[in-house]
Parts: structure tokens; sequence; C-alpha cells
């Protein structure tokens, strides 16, 4: 009988939002199971760092750092693509977002504010960009082979930094926003013999390297072939 569990081992895996946080977490963790790693963040020097700090914690480790602005379609389009050719097919896609607060008041406004335009920056670095995620990654599932005899093609599981204490309302939007990217695609996502699964993550977590109850559940929507279109928290 075949196991309901997808070893990573030798599995392509692309992390988006890499370079810190869950990202880098994540990253560190399936490194350590094997995994081939292309860790994605768009500042260069950052992700060097990340890779730096990986290659050390596990050597020997198949590993590929990409400077990418997550904000734009044309960037990660490329960034796929690069993967495609250099290894031949996507496995596994993670997508964290951590988007900081928009610094702006809409809900308890001062008298003397004068309306200005809304700053959307964090919804381009969370919603957008994990939008575009999702949507390169279900097209490479679609036109490549099954991992095995069941069929799947691969996983997709989305990560948003959940902070309790903020009641910044762009962030806000941002995260319900990108929770239901993952109900809104999960059709999608049985349609192309793939999974998509949600995680939200207490923001006291990412000021670790390490959280058994974050990395529990993270390999749970990530190796669990019953799940999908599920939201886990940790």
């Amino acid at each position: 009988m075949l196991s309901d569990h997808v070893d990573v081992h030798g599995l392509v895996t692309v992390i988006t939002g890499a370079s810190s946080g869950i990202g880098l977490t994540a990253a560190h963790h399936l490194a350590k199971q094997g995994a081939i790693l292309v860790v994605a963040d768009q500042d260069n020097s950052a992700v060097a760092e990340a890779v730096k700090k990986i290659t050390a914690a596990t050597p020997g480790v198949s590993i590929l750092g990409s400077d990418c602005n997550l904000t734009s379609w044309e960037e990660q389009a490329e960034l796929f693509d690069n993967v495609k050719t250099l290894f031949g097919r996507v496995d596994i896609v993670l997508a964290f977002s951590n988007a900081s607060n928009s610094g702006q008041s809409f809900l308890s406004p001062p008298i003397s504010y004068e309306p200005r335009k809304p700053d959307l920056a964090v919804l381009d670095n969370s919603f957008s960009g994990t939008l575009y995620t999702i949507n390169l990654a279900l097209h490479y599932f679609r036109t490549q082979e099954p991992l095995h005899e069941r069929g799947h093609k691969g996983t997709v599981l989305v990560g948003f930094v959940d902070n309790a204490e903020t009641t910044d309302l762009l962030r806000e939007a941002s995260r319900e926003g990108v929770l239901a990217l993952v109900r809104a695609f999960k059709t999608a996502a049985e349609n192309s013999n793939a999974r998509l699964n949600g995680i939200t993550v207490n923001a006291v977590f990412t000021k670790s390297d390490a959280n058994d109850v974050m990395l529990e559940k993270l390999e749970t929507a990530v190796v669990n072939r019953s799940i999908n279109g599920q939201i886990l928290e940790a």
C-alpha cells in the first residue's frame, strides 16, 4: 500500500520569502529532509546570507538562491521558468508572506486628517505576490508528469505571519485575502492533481529559528496527501 505521505527527499522545492522568519525556518527544515531548495526573496544580500546559513547547518544540501521581486509577475515567471530549465520540474512551492504594517490609519483618523491615496505596498507584497506564486505553481504542476503512481503532481503551501496585536487595516485585509486564495484555488489545485494549503503562524514564533508546533503543522500541510484546501494554525 502506498503511503499517504510524500517523501520530500530529492523534490524540487521553491520557497518565496525565504530569507527570514518562517520562510527561512521552513528552508532549514526541508534541507534536513533532503529537498532540493530554491530560496527566493527580494533582497539579494539577504538571500545570499540565507543560503550561507542553510549550507552551514546542512552540509551537502542542494540549494540555489535567487533574488526576485515577488510583487512582479514578470520576475516570478522568470524564476519559475529558470527552475524548470535547471531541474526539469517543480514539486513543492512554499509562499510565505510577512507583510509589515502600512503605517496608515483609516479607521480612526485625527480630526485634522487630510485624505490621501492609500499606499498599497502591503497588498502588493503579500496578496498580489502570493496570487502570482499560486498561479505559476499550478501552471507548472499541470504541465508535468506525476510524482508517483497516485498521479500527484505537486503541493503549494501559503504561509502568513499572524500578529494579533496589530489593527492595521491594510495588513489585515491582506491576511484575509491571502487565506481566501487558499479556499478559492482549492478546486483548481485538485483539477491539476495538486494540493494547496495554508498556514498562519503566530508572530512570536518568527523570533526563533525553530518551533516544534509550527514545523509539525508545516510538515503536515506539505506531506500529507489527504489534506487540501485547509488552513492550519500554529
